[in-house]
């Protein structure tokens, strides 16, 4: 989900909604957009509206089609910029395309009106190798988004993640498709203190992003328990930062009694000196599937 003003942008795997939410307790769908390509992970600014293309593609636009995998020739995958401007009728302005795709994406506001949008991705699976994605791929993608001219949005960096390899066991689900890799799976800005926290798969890290193009990082956080490093979130203050954990992949239940209290939970540290704070699970037991999976 996304919000700006009186709506809520809802992406999905095969296009987004956007909700009239002017009156919170009677939201109303004002458009729905299809647009086919999982798994859809959405952001607005201003008039913009990015979605994320995780899954090869027969072309950018939003009559494409699934592909078996990413070395299919001409297979599509990365980040769509809509216009949003009237909600009622949004327009397709351009595609970007990412290497291995977009699983997610941050947008990074900057000066004089321009906008950054970092790209989290990855090759877990068998088909995501192809022409633009290795298995080990190890990097986020920066593209660059003129305010005046969105329709040039370009990648203009594609700086390393200095993680250890993810290990595809760690998600606890049997399947040949599964490989080890390495990337970052979701990240979170702070921009008033210039701050991002990545969630890596393997570890969670935080990086001074002083210059948007050239992250730094300053913190890697290591917790055993956690099995796939998912999401973060800081607060306001900037004081503590939260990773989610991913255990199970996301499709195994992790909210079993024997699950309590550090399997799947939510993990929080001290920002100035990465200490380690303690963890926090909803206090719901289910046998089907749940983990803390994504929060703001």
């Amino acid at each position: 989900l996304a919000f700006q003003g009186n709506f809520a942008d809802a992406g999905a795997f095969n296009g987004f909604r956007i909700v009239d939410i002017s009156d919170p307790t009677s939201p109303a769908q004002v458009t729905f957009f299809p647009c086919n390509g999982s798994q859809g992970d959405i952001s607005v600014w201003g008039d913009l509206l990015f979605s994320s293309v995780h899954t090869p593609q027969s072309d950018p636009s939003c009559t494409s089609t699934n592909v078996a995998n990413a070395a299919v020739p001409g297979a599509w995958e990365g980040v769509r910029i809509f216009d949003v401007s009237d909600p009622a009728a949004p327009r397709h302005l351009t595609s970007v395309r990412t290497d291995c795709g977009s699983h997610t994406h941050t947008l990074v506001p900057a000066g004089r009106g321009s906008l950054f949008v970092y790209v989290s991705s990855y090759a877990l699976t068998t088909t995501s190798v192809g022409p633009h994605c290795e298995q080990f791929h190890g990097k986020i993608s920066v593209i660059h988004v003129p305010r005046g001219i969105p329709a040039n949005a370009t990648v203009v960096a594609e700086p390393a993640v200095s993680v250890p390899d993810f290990e595809s066991d760690r998600v606890e689900i049997v399947s040949p498709l599964l490989q080890d890799t390495n990337g970052c799976h979701d990240i979170t800005v702070l921009t008033p203190l210039k701050l991002a926290a990545a969630a890596c798969l393997s570890v969670g890290q935080l990086w001074d992003i002083s210059d948007p193009t050239s992250p730094v990082p300053i913190r890697t956080f290591v917790t055993p328990q956690v099995r796939a490093w998912h999401s973060a979130a800081f607060t306001w203050d900037g004081e503590r930062v939260a990773f989610g954990d991913e255990a199970g992949g996301g499709g195994l239940p992790r909210c079993r009694a024997e699950d309590f209290p550090e399997t799947g939970a939510v993990w929080v540290y001290d920002v100035a000196s990465g200490a380690e704070l303690g963890a926090y699970k909803l206090p719901r037991f289910l046998t089907t599937t749940c983990t803390m999976h994504n929060f703001n």
